[in-house]
């Protein structure tokens, strides 16, 4: 369960068609909410069962979801 989900989305504000990186994946709950507002998310994670996990998202929601097993700090690559 994602800590201030709530407060997240609001300052966020999600909406089709916005891209947004989310740095660390862990288990997606970040991920699954801004998705399901529409927006397409790149997620984070260097722990390989987190992002094994998250495979099953990328269908979920029509590959909105782009996955990379790298840690944040490789974003600009």
């Amino acid at each position: 369960i994602p800590v201030l989900l709530d407060e997240v989305l609001a300052a966020i504000r999600p909406a089709p068609g916005m891209t947004v990186v989310d740095a660390t994946f862990g288990a997606g709950g970040y991920t699954a909410a801004l998705l399901a507002a529409g927006a397409c998310v790149h997620a984070f994670d260097r722990d390989p069962d987190a992002i094994a996990a998250g495979q099953a998202m990328v269908a979920r929601f029509d590959g909105r979801l782009t996955l990379h097993a790298a840690r944040f700090s490789a974003m600009r690559e």
